[in-house]
């Protein structure tokens, strides 16, 4: 496992100064904790993908702090990004654009596109108002680990691998950026889900959208990995556990629950939840917290209950798919 706690926690002049020197930093934004870059040095960039174990196909996001900032670096942009950008941006949307030449092909795995995106963390922003270069930045984990939304998650995976911590508490949404781009026909497809929903990207586009899920084999945006998002444990998705816990009776188990019984039944088993009250946005926040969590416990084998319910948990349910393997297929 990634269990270190060396590293160290980085005032905002201090990030600054190590991030102009070519450093590594992990950043707080609204999502999760992102692992922070300088995009123009490409010494740094391929220490990301050195330190997080990540494979150089799966791209990196453009963080910036507004849209003039960004411009240099896409070409083409369809108008309808404009509208996207001035309802939803700053916040949790990435855009897929086709990149200029100011773009290393390192950032977009070799793809002629590049995903930007512009958080409304106010330390992101405060961070990147006072940086002359956008900043590369996945999520702050080793690759295929569940991303962290709390400091001490990266520190205690990553905190021998980087520069420094930059502490913004926890995440407010906790699960990653929606990702949305246009095809070769123009048309907008959503590439990975986030907690901005599908059903109000069409509301402002006033058009429907196409939903990329599954498995793909041409990887264009982060998140479209098969297995991601995955405790060490052994992990398991079902919407049925009391059906399904017998196949582990000789394990140590640990539970999930979308919403905190009323009295736990599984009596031999660990107990955690989602939330008080399936709210799904509560369950979002709290999703990488409570896997992470329980993940560090004494079990064997996790179970965690599926969630499908609403456009938002349509985004739970695809990480939650690349988390584990699902006992009801």
């Amino acid at each position: 496992m990634y269990f270190c706690t060396v590293g160290k926690i980085v005032s905002l002049q201090q990030a600054i100064t190590i991030l102009q020197n070519g450093g590594l930093v992990a950043i707080p934004t609204e999502t999760v904790y992102g692992l922070a870059a300088n995009a123009l040095n490409l010494n740094s960039v391929e220490n990301i993908y050195k330190s997080k174990g990540r494979p150089s196909n799966n791209p990196l996001i453009l963080h910036f702090n507004e849209w003039k900032d960004a411009e240099p670096f896409v070409q083409n942009v369809p108008e309808d990004f404009f509208k996207l950008y001035a309802k939803f941006s700053p916040g949790p949307i990435s855009y897929l654009l086709p990149k200029s030449a100011l773009v290393s092909e390192k950032i977009s795995a070799k793809n002629t596109t590049v995903a930007i995106r512009f958080p409304s963390h106010p330390i992101a922003k405060a961070l990147l108002n006072e940086l002359n270069f956008p900043l590369a930045a996945p999520s702050a984990n080793p690759s295929g680990y569940i991303s962290p939304t709390q400091s001490h998650h990266v520190l205690q995976q990553l905190g021998d691998k980087i520069d420094g911590v930059l502490e913004g508490g926890e995440c407010a949404k906790g699960i990653e950026s929606t990702i949305v781009g246009w095809d070769e026909n123009g048309e907008i497809v959503i590439y990975r889900l986030g907690t901005i929903t599908a059903v109000e990207i069409e509301k402002v586009l006033e058009k429907p959208v196409k939903v990329l899920t599954g498995e793909h084999k041409k990887i264009v945006a982060p998140g479209m990995l098969s297995k991601h998002y995955s405790p060490q444990k052994p992990t398991y998705i079902t919407k049925d556990l009391r059906g399904k816990i017998h196949q582990f009776s000789e394990k140590k188990i640990g539970i999930i629950w979308q919403i905190k019984p009323d009295v736990f039944d599984l009596n031999d088993c660990i107990n955690l939840s989602f939330s008080d009250n399936g709210n799904l946005e509560i369950i979002a926040k709290n999703l990488y917290k409570t896997m992470y969590k329980i993940d560090n416990l004494d079990v064997d084998v996790i179970l965690i209950e599926q969630c499908l319910e609403g456009e938002l948990g349509l985004a739970i349910a695809d990480r939650l798919s690349r988390a584990g393997i699902n006992l009801d297929i």
